[in-house]
């Protein structure tokens, strides 16, 4: 976890820039609710809602112009790809 700190930490003082997209996000909100992630996380709704918006807070959140659907097992991963 110590590198995930210090990559919010870049994000944060404008060191590095975190883009995503609506789909990115959408996604990543259905993974946290995954039971085993779920099972991980003390307080899981508030956790996972304070997540979402701490990550959506500090990113550039962009327009998907195209989507790509290369990814059979699980379409949704597309998202990241149509970046």
């Amino acid at each position: 976890m110590e590198i995930l700190k210090k990559i919010i930490d870049k994000i944060e003082k404008k060191e590095v820039v975190l883009i995503l997209s609506k789909e990115i996000l959408e996604e990543y909100y259905r993974v946290l609710q995954y039971d085993e992630i779920k099972e991980k996380i003390k307080n899981k709704c508030l956790e996972i809602k304070q997540s979402v918006l701490k990550i959506s807070t500090i990113s550039e959140i962009i327009d998907v112009k195209s989507k790509i659907t290369l990814i059979k097992d699980d379409p949704s991963d597309g998202s990241v790809l149509s970046l």
